[in-house]
């Protein structure tokens, strides 16, 4: 039996700990279908949603597999993303009328509402950890896109009333983090 050089079993123990943690990234990031497809079942705008829900899995598999705090991070923006998603998506289907601009603008403030909402926990989380301002990006790109998919049934302003809600939400967090220090 005719041993290997040393570099290449360096080489082979490299790939299969990549492949290994890849594997992993893959089954950590495969619990996000759960919030797709309901808000693909609730959605009247299908492609922006698959395109988000898309992006959002995209997304965790490369944070699960580099490490290093982000998978965290990223857990709790898909957790406080998915106050919005559902705030909206049950609000669009559970006893209101819509009648052409009375829908849009309660579906509209319920995207922001649930913005702001889910914009406090992160900002809460943050400020109070005091985590760096790369992790508070990642939980906040990853709680707007999860709330994104539910918002987009109202089109392209109720993203924007997400995102202007959750900013709003975190600058709060902020000032009241920078008051009590």
């Amino acid at each position: 039996m005719e041993l290997l050089p040393e570099h290449l079993l360096l080489v082979r123990a490299r790939r299969a700990y990549e492949w290994g943690r890849l594997r992993r990234a893959l089954l950590g990031a495969l619990p996000l279908a759960l919030l797709i497809g309901p808000a693909l079942a609730l959605t009247p705008r299908v492609v922006p949603t698959i395109g988000l829900g898309a992006t959002l899995v995209l997304a965790a598999v490369g944070l699960l597999w580099f490490g290093h705090g982000f998978p965290r991070a990223a857990l709790l923006g898909v957790a406080a993303g998915a106050l919005p998603l559902g705030l909206v998506l049950c609000s669009a289907r559970l006893g209101h009328a819509c009648a052409g601009s009375m829908c849009m603008e309660f579906c509209f403030g319920t995207s922001a509402l649930g913005g702001a909402a889910a914009g406090a926990v992160i900002g809460s989380w943050a400020f109070e950890k005091r985590v760096s301002a790369l992790l508070l990006l990642t939980a906040s790109a990853f709680g707007l896109l999860t709330g994104a998919m539910g918002s987009t049934c109202v089109g392209l302003l109720g993203v924007v009333a997400l995102a202007v809600g959750f900013g709003l939400g975190v600058a709060v967090q902020w000032i009241r983090s920078e008051v009590t220090s």
